[in-house]
């Protein structure tokens, strides 16, 4: 939502505007626990999470301690949560400093006990349903930072509802994490004699071979082509990122 409502252009102040109090009136409307991303174990739905301070640990031996996960990250750098998830599975280290986080990412790999660490960035895009309800706190928590300036008693309602004690007023404003904001994958249109028969996704690094293969494999594309043979097209003109055009 946050990312939607920055993108929006601000030359229509008409939608931008709906569009925030659709967020808001939306956000008012749920309890506090749902508020934070259900009963997620970490501090980052609790109404501190960072990202670029949180860490993703698996591969855990099944009896591991958090004290024992304290003794391995705690050498890094000082750390703000610890919590074991998903019965002991997995845990999320959260830092004080970003940087701490960075640097103990080098501990992926690394043995605990007789198991070896699988550590990473935790990610707000992943399927997981644990790091989905993480993933909710921190978004609606980036929300309410979000719209301070613009609704401020409002924000700090939503603060409060995230069980923060000190004044929104006094959070750090969200910093935005480029990495985050590249796409994986692109939506190309695809011309066959002039018009635009059907879209296809394809890898946002894709080359033009690449990108030909996908789109003579669709079969929206076949049917559009009559069942013609691909070999025998007079032009296939690739764009990459922008279109394909198909000249039987």
């Amino acid at each position: 939502c946050v990312k939607r409502f920055l993108a929006a252009d601000l030359s229509d102040v008409g939608n931008k505007t709906g569009f925030l109090v659709g967020i808001i009136g939306r956000l008012r409307r749920e309890t506090p626990a749902a508020l934070a991303g259900g009963p997620a174990p970490v501090a980052i739905a609790a109404g501190h999470g960072d990202f670029n301070k949180t860490l993703w640990v698996g591969n855990l031996p099944s009896d591991v301690k958090t004290e024992q996960l304290r003794a391995v990250f705690g050498c890094i750098g000082v750390i703000r949560d610890l919590r074991l998830a998903q019965g002991g599975n997995i845990a999320f280290v959260e830092y004080e400093k970003a940087e701490d986080a960075a640097a103990a990412r080098q501990l992926d790999g690394a043995r605990l006990g007789a198991a070896r660490l699988a550590v990473r960035r935790a990610d707000p895009r992943r399927s997981d349903a644990t790091e989905q309800s993480v993933a909710r706190g921190a978004a609606v928590r980036a929300t309410a930072r979000v719209v301070a300036p613009l609704v401020p008693h409002i924000a700090e309602e939503l603060w409060s509802k995230l069980g923060n004690t000190e004044s929104l007023t006094y959070a750090e404003f969200p910093s935005a994490d480029p990495a985050l904001l590249v796409d994986d994958e692109v939506e190309m249109p695809v011309q066959v004699r002039g018009k635009v028969r059907t879209r296809v996704m394809v890898p946002a690094n894709a080359d033009e071979k690449a990108i030909t293969d996908i789109v003579l494999s669709d079969e929206r594309v076949i049917a559009a082509l009559d069942g013609a043979d691909p070999a025998t097209l007079k032009k296939i003109i690739v764009v990459p990122g922008r279109m394909v055009n198909l000249v039987p």
